[in-house]
C-alpha cells in the first residue's frame, strides 16, 4: 500500500489501488448508514449482503498483492543487517506516522483505554499478539499483518540463507500461524489467509509472469472464471457459510477466490492502462489510497455524528447520500493533504536524519 514517486508509478497499479480502495470503502460504508446491499431496503426482494461479506477478501487481497509486488520490483536482496535495517526504516517512516494519527482516532471512537492493547498497536504487533483478550482494532490490523509480511520478504531475499531452508520456511510458516491461531488462539489467522497472496506478489515481480502473452490473451476467460467462482462462493456463503465449512475448505475456497480475482482484475487494468495512458483522477486517488484506507472510518463516524446529532437528520437514505457524496470527497481530500504534507515536510527530514 505504500506510495511511490510519480515518475516510478505504474498506471496498472494505480488502477488496482483505485479499485481496491473503493471496494474497501463500500464494504465498510453500511456500518455508517444501512445495509444497502440488501435491496429489500429499496423495495426489491433481493438480498446481496453476501456480496459485501466477500468484498473484504477482494479488496484486501489486492492491497496485499500490490505490497508484495511493489517491494520486489527492484529485486532487492539483503546482504547483511545494514541492508535489512535500511529497508525496514524506509518502510516504517512511510507507514507508521500516518498510522499513528489513525490510531488516535480509532482509540477515541472505540473508547480504547487499555494501556497494553494501545502499546501493542503502537509497536505494530497486533497481528502477532492477537487473542480474544487483545483483539486488533478494525482496519488497523492490516498494518500489523503487513509488517509480518515485510519480515517474510526479508527472509525470502536474504542471500546467506540456502534455498532449501528458505523454501521449507516459506511453506511451513502459514501452517504454524494457522495452528497457533486455531488451536492456541494466539496470532491473527488472517496472516495465514492472505500469506500466499503476498508471496504471489513477490513472485510476480521476480518472474514477470503477469506479462506473459498467454495471460494477456486470455483475460476474458480468466475473468469469466472469476465470475463463476464468485457466484459459487456467493451461494456457498449464503447457504452454509464459508467459514463453517472447516478450516482447510474455507482457506482453499477463499484463496481460489482471491487468486482468480487478482489475475482477472490485473488483466483488465492492464488492458485499460494501454487505452488510458494516464489519468490524473486515478493517480490522485491511488496516491491518497493509504490515507483513505486509514481515515475513512473516523471521517464517516464524525460525519454521521454531525448529521444525526448536530443536524438531526435520521433518514437513512439521506445519511447514506451524505456519507457517499460528501463523505468520500472529504476522505479523499483529507488523505491527500495529509499524505502530501507528510511527504513534503516529514519523510525527507527523516531520511536525511537517517543518512547523517
Amino acid at each position: 500500500m505504500k506510495n511511490i514517486e510519480t515518475k516510478d508509478r505504474f498506471l496498472v497499479f494505480d488502477l488496482l489501488r483505485f479499485i481496491a480502495t473503493f471496494i474497501i470503502l463500500f464494504h465498510h460504508l453500511p456500518s455508517y448508514c444501512f445495509d444497502f446491499y440488501n435491496l429489500k431496503n429499496f423495495g426489491i426482494n433481493i438480498d446481496l449482503s453476501v456480496c459485501n461479506e466477500l468484498n473484504t477478501y477482494l479488496g484486501l487481497s489486492l492491497f496485499i498483492f500490490m505490497s508484495g509486488y511493489l517491494i520486489n520490483v527492484k529485486k532487492t536482496s539483503f546482504l547483511d543487517w545494514t541492508t535489512v535495517g535500511t529497508f525496514l526504516y524506509k518502510r516504517i517512516i512511510r507507514i507508521f506516522p500516518m498510522y499513528y494519527i489513525a490510531l488516535v482516532f480509532f482509540c477515541y471512537i472505540l473508547n480504547i483505554s487499555e494501556p497494553l492493547r494501545i502499546i501493542i498497536h503502537i509497536l505494530g504487533l497486533q497481528s502477532l499478539l492477537f487473542s480474544k483478550h487483545l483483539p486488533s482494532l478494525p482496519t488497523l490490523w492490516f498494518v500489523g499483518t503487513i509488517l509480518v509480511y515485510y519480515c517474510i520478504f526479508i527472509f525470502c531475499k536474504a542471500e546467506k540463507i540456502r534455498n532449501i531452508y528458505r523454501l521449507l520456511a516459506i511453506g511451513i510458516f502459514p501452517f504454524i500461524v494457522s495452528f497457533a491461531s486455531t488451536s492456541l488462539h494466539f496470532m491473527d489467522y488472517r496472516i495465514s489467509l492472505y500469506y500466499w497472496i503476498f508471496i504471489f506478489g513477490i513472485y510476480c515481480a521476480e518472474s514477470k509472469i503477469l506479462e506473459t502473452s498467454w495471460l494477456k490473451k486470455n483475460t476474458f476467460i480468466i475473468t469469466a472464471g472469476f465470475v463463476c467462482i464468485f457466484i459459487s462462493c456467493f451461494f456457498l456463503e449464503k447457504k452454509y457459510g464459508i467459514d463453517d465449512l472447516g478450516l482447510i475448505k474455507s482457506y482453499t475456497i477463499l484463496n481460489i477466490l482471491m487468486f482468480s480475482f487478482i489475475l482477472s482484475i490485473y488483466g483488465i487494468c492492464n488492458a485499460i492502462a494501454k487505452i488510458l495512458k494516464s489519468s490524473q483522477v486515478v493517480q490522485a486517488i491511488a496516491y491518497a489510497s493509504y490515507g483513505m484506507y486509514l481515515f475513512h472510518r473516523p471521517i464517516w463516524f464524525f460525519l454521521r455524528k454531525i448529521v444525526q446529532q448536530g443536524m438531526e437528520i435520521n433518514n437513512q437514505y439521506i445519511v447514506m447520500a451524505i456519507e457517499i457524496f460528501i463523505g468520500i470527497p472529504i476522505i479523499f481530500v483529507f488523505a491527500y493533504l495529509v499524505q502530501s504534507f507528510y511527504e513534503r515536510y516529514c519523510i525527507q527530514y527523516l531520511q536525511n536524519t537517517n543518512m547523517s
